[in-house]
């Protein structure tokens, strides 16, 4: 029978309601689209580029001989309760075996002609010290399925819609609830509940200015958000050994603040990867942007003057608004059908943040449990074989 306009209508309507709609398809998105998947709900995952995985999404390795995926920039998960308590989280969500296994991380230091152990920042901390702070532990852990490689696995068999290129628009509200949400400035879907896991910046664009009362907006306004600025090298030769965490500085005297490296030998390969971080403001000056990355430089040569001699590839990693010092709480609307999810907002930073940001907002949604169903996977994961090497592809 031929449906009439009107019933066409509601059809496309009903095929455009959800359960729950992600905004976002970055870790902590992905993490809470997989969960709440397997407990049958029909969710709808929206992101905006080509590819799921935001910032933590993996890139081809350059170097012939390793011929395996890496990190998209530098991660780390430094060995605390909250990263632990995320990883549990995490192992529930992805298919098949997952490890972990912890490496030496305490940080060094250059000085006087010598690496020695970091003992903190006196009266002089860099401007980005909450940033950084988490990574300066005296272990780190390494996971494997490697952390490069948990989008795929979230993703894997996805029980869940996901639109990319899908830009979201607009939130639609009205008596205080998300009643839908705009896409690529022309479609609307609908749900029952919305999780906001992109950045925060965009709010003050998606939320209707109407819903912005001057309170909120002076306390949004005092936002802070930086970005990571940071490099990947492939080295000719070993120029470090150790699993250390390194953090350098002293080369100049200016407000860029210190770089924070690892390093790691695989099949003969030596790869480094260094960050250090920009306010975004900052950052879109191109002249500020090109003396970060030059201290950056400085800094590896001062410390390993042959480090940066006969590099087999170099690659430059810049991501806007990575993380955010936050002001008191109440800066962002609150609406009763809206749960934010992006990782700027935990007090933990980095990877640890953004599963310990999804795994809050499940609670709130009653999802604080193990899932009813854990996903399978087909063949398992090799287990990680020593514990004090890296197994990952890259750092």
């Amino acid at each position: 029978m031929t449906k009439t306009p009107a019933a066409r209508a509601a059809h496309q309507q009903h095929q455009r309601h959800f359960d729950f709609i992600v905004i976002g398809a970055g870790l902590s998105g992905l993490a809470v689209a997989r969960r709440l998947s397997l407990e049958n709900a029909r969710v709808l995952l929206l992101e905006g580029q080509d590819n799921t995985g935001g910032t933590h999404r993996p890139i081809i390795n350059p170097v012939e001989n390793l011929g395996r995926q890496m990190h998209n920039g530098l991660r780390l998960l430094p060995d605390v309760p909250e990263t632990r308590e995320a990883l549990a989280f995490l192992a529930d969500l992805v298919p098949g075996d997952f490890e972990i296994a912890q490496v030496e991380a305490a940080a060094l230091t250059y000085d006087n002609g010598a690496l020695k152990p970091f003992v903190g920042f006196g009266d002089h901390p860099p401007a980005f010290l909450h940033q950084i702070a988490g990574c300066l532990t005296e272990h780190r852990l390494l996971t494997q399925p490697a952390a490069w490689d948990w989008p795929a696995r979230l993703t894997e068999n996805a029980d869940y819609d996901i639109l990319t290129r899908s830009y979201v628009t607009r939130f639609n509200v009205k008596d205080g609830r998300v009643e839908s949400v705009t896409v690529n400035g022309q479609k609307e879907y609908t749900a029952d509940q919305y999780v906001f896991a992109g950045s925060t910046s965009l709010l003050k664009t998606l939320v209707p200015a109407e819903e912005w009362t001057t309170k909120l907006k002076a306390k949004f306004s005092k936002l802070k958000f930086w970005t990571q600025v940071g490099l990947d090298l492939h080295h000719e030769k070993e120029f470090f050994a150790g699993s250390n965490v390194l953090l350098l500085d002293g080369t100049t005297k200016d407000d860029l603040g210190p770089c924070l490296g690892i390093t790691h030998t695989h099949d003969g390969v030596t790869v480094s990867q260094w960050m250090s971080f920009l306010e975004d403001d900052e950052a879109e000056d191109s002249e500020i942007l090109g003396q970060a990355l030059k201290k950056i430089r400085r800094q590896i040569k001062r410390a390993f003057p042959e480090a940066l001699e006969n590099l087999r590839f170099e690659r430059i990693c810049v991501f806007p608004s990575m993380s955010a010092t936050l002001p008191a709480p109440g800066f962002l609307p609150e609406f009763s059908n809206l749960h934010y999810a992006n990782g700027q907002l935990n007090p933990h930073q980095g990877l640890t943040g953004s599963l310990q940001q999804a795994r809050q907002v499940l609670m709130q949604l009653g999802f604080g449990g193990a899932p009813a169903r854990k996903p399978e996977r087909a063949e398992a994961t090799a287990p990680i074989a020593d514990a004090g090497r890296e197994t990952e592809a890259s750092p």
